[in-house]
């Protein structure tokens, strides 16, 4: 997994070869698998992957 970017509440994150974007608190489905991002910062992101 490999943050792409964050900031301004959002981060972009890139999982075997699939990317995708999500919202503090947000769950989204990436690379066949359900990823939270629990919570993004300035160039950090906090990830939950199920």
């Amino acid at each position: 997994m490999t943050l792409v970017s964050a900031g301004d509440g959002a981060a972009t994150i890139e999982l075997d070869g699939a990317q995708g974007s999500c919202s503090a608190g947000e769950t989204i489905e990436l690379a066949d698998r359900s990823v939270e991002c629990a919570e993004v910062g300035d160039n950090s992101v906090k990830l939950v992957v199920g």
